[in-house]
């Protein structure tokens, strides 16, 4: 229940069985689903009624939706894949339920209505994704371009200089989900020959070129940092130049000083308010964090909240995510990952 106009109590209405629903690690569960991960062909009713859930609930707010690579249907389930990666085939059906349910922006298009403090009516989704893997132009490119949707591609500029991998995504790619952050044996750094060049050319960054071609597509380019450093455990002059050389080297590239910055990792604990301070510095338009949740009017525009989509989301547990009902759970989780964290260091 909560407080409709003039006081009166509204029920939440919320279609049968989504609130039970999360994402399983059950092997025969997803034994029992396609390798999209859905299961059959969408109803017209189950579109209605998100719709109308997503209205009274998401009334007036961005909800920004953080993507990460593309994999093709086929390599879903192999184990060099991260979780936070999501299929084409998935993009794709998920592109078209934002699009049915709210409407698809452009974080730079909505980005004047975000500074007015104005409030809207509908329901908004805006779409990002984090790192800029080379697979987005490949296999990202052109669902977006099918959906006349612009994305905001958040970029590690010295791997836009070299093309390389992540190192947890190099970490994995060798020793398994196991190898990434916080796993077991991730204290040495991954030899990049050592992995399956086929594997490396699927989880590598992009380059210059092709995120200026990206530039060219309609897409907005911003700043991840330099080399995707947790900013938090940083110390203060590296964690700075993290910050201000990945900002520079985008704004010369393009010649704008308009560009975004998304905080790597993007928890509570992952960044601090020097690095929000700097940002203001530097006149950052805005900053994406990684805490789950819609933006409303007021919004501090360096705090943008984004639910994150990957592998491990159905059609169901997708529409879930973007109705917002998880949000509270996302945050708590990220809290006591945090608190584990930090208890360990």
């Amino acid at each position: 229940m909560r407080a409709g106009p003039r006081g009166r109590r509204e029920e939440t209405i919320v279609p049968p069985g989504l609130l039970e629903l999360e994402e399983s690690d059950d092997p025969a569960q997803r034994a029992s689903q396609d390798h999209t991960g859905y299961v059959g062909p969408r109803p017209r009713l189950w579109d209605v009624s998100l719709r109308l859930v997503n209205r009274r609930l998401n009334r007036g707010s961005l909800r920004i939706i953080m993507y990460h690579g593309i994999c093709a249907d086929y390599e879903r389930d192999l184990p060099w894949v991260p979780s936070h990666y999501v299929t084409q085939s998935a993009l794709d059906d998920q592109l078209g339920t934002m699009r049915r349910i709210g409407s698809v922006v452009g974080l730079r298009e909505v980005l004047g209505l975000l500074r007015s403090g104005r409030t809207w009516r509908q329901p908004l989704f805006a779409i990002t994704f984090d790192d800029a893997p080379a697979n987005l132009v490949r296999l990202a490119a052109p669902v977006l371009a099918a959906h006349d949707v612009s994305a905001t591609i958040f970029a590690c500029t010295d791997r836009l200089e070299d093309g390389g991998m992540l190192e947890d995504d190099a970490r994995q790619a060798l020793l398994g989900p196991g190898g990434r952050r916080g796993g077991a044996a991730v204290t040495n750094p991954v030899d990049p020959d050592a992995i399956d060049p086929n594997v490396r050319e699927s989880l590598r960054c992009m380059r210059w070129d092709k995120a200026l071609a990206m530039v060219r597509a309609g897409h907005w380019l911003g700043a991840h940092a330099r080399s995707h450093v947790n900013l938090a455990r940083t110390e203060p002059a590296k964690r700075r130049e993290e910050i201000r050389g990945s900002i520079a080297a985008i704004r010369d590239r393009l010649n704008t000083s308009n560009v975004p910055l998304a905080y790597p990792y993007g928890q509570r604990s992952d960044f601090g308010p020097e690095d929000v301070r700097l940002l203001r510095e530097l006149d950052v338009p805005l900053a994406c964090t990684g805490i789950a949740g819609g933006n409303r009017p007021p919004v501090d525009l360096l705090h943008l909240r984004r639910n994150c989509v990957g592998l491990f989301h159905t059609r169901t547990t997708f529409a879930v995510e973007v109705l917002g009902l998880l949000d509270r759970r996302r945050r708590a989780k990220a809290e006591r990952i945090a608190c584990a964290c930090h208890g360990k260091h």
